[in-house]
């Protein structure tokens, strides 16, 4: 029955913007951030006319408030973020399968890949709190190229480490979220990333060697928070179209050198607490 009546109040929304940010949150997981939705919906271009982050945080908390009303979001255990429950969200992603094919998983065991030969037609592809361990190494074998625009693992394995190629063929990605994972050294396949937009490493184990990063010239959004990095690539000088960068709970960082930020002429929000940071004006 919650389910039927999250289809009609689905239909309620008076525009494609607020469709689309329901489908998109119920991709997010249960409880994400409302921060977080507002970077998705700057880098995946769904608020039309507005590119400016104060103006698209304003619209998305107006759009979240509608989805309220309508009781397919409610109040979460944070004022930062919103739930959805699950019922409705097997509502939403029922409905984001038939308009945009999405393959999502939470808090299960993937033991071998369901259809593999249509993994390359997914537009998202979301394993949230998902042990894919024993099976990530097939990933991406025996598919040429993806059309998927949004890729989510969230491992509950810390050990997990991702396959060198794993990438190859993602020249569609927009938003990559990958959280828990051991990224060092970060797969070289992530430069062919090129119309990336969000790039999420949350809570990652990262390595020294992360030049690849300024390879991707289009991020709008970077988020290194509670990643083990200590200094800052020099590489990322090179992302002048980025407006957000999160380095939140670096406990290890001890130096951001000062050419990179000077260079990132398009920042609008710099997120830097809990950092030891020592500003190195020799650079």
């Amino acid at each position: 029955m919650l389910e039927f009546s999250a289809k009609l109040s689905y239909n309620l929304l008076e525009s494609e913007a607020s469709q689309q940010t329901f489908l998109i949150y119920a991709c997010m997981g249960q409880d994400a951030l409302i921060s977080d939705l507002v970077r998705y919906c700057i880098s995946l271009g769904l608020l039309q006319g507005i590119d400016v982050v104060r103006e698209a945080r304003d619209r998305v908390h107006k759009l979240v408030a509608r989805l309220k009303e309508l009781s397919l979001l409610s109040e979460s255990f944070s004022s930062r973020c919103v739930t959805m429950q699950s019922l409705i969200r097997d509502a939403a992603l029922l409905i984001a399968s038939q308009k945009m094919p999405v393959f999502a998983l939470t808090k299960e065991k993937l033991e071998k890949w369901q259809d593999k030969d249509k993994l390359g037609s997914y537009s998202t592809i979301s394993l949230q709190h998902s042990d894919v361990t024993d099976i990530i190494n097939e990933f991406y074998e025996g598919i040429d190229s993806f059309i998927v625009r949004i890729f989510h693992l969230d491992n509950k394995d810390p050990h997990l480490r991702i396959p060198e190629g794993i990438f190859t063929g993602m020249e569609e990605l927009r938003v990559l979220t990958l959280t828990d994972i051991h990224l060092s050294p970060l797969p070289s396949s992530i430069k062919c990333l090129t119309k990336l937009r969000i790039l999420c490493l949350e809570r990652c184990t990262l390595g020294k060697k992360l030049s690849y990063l300024g390879e991707l010239k289009e991020l709008r959004v970077l988020n290194l928070s509670g990643s083990n990095i200590e200094r800052l690539p020099n590489q990322l000088s090179q992302l002048a179209k980025l407006q957000i960068f999160d380095i939140t709970n670096f406990f290890k960082l001890k130096e951001i050198p000062p050419d990179v930020l000077l260079s990132l002429t398009s920042l609008e929000g710099l997120y830097v607490g809990n950092n030891p940071i020592q500003w190195n004006d020799a650079e």
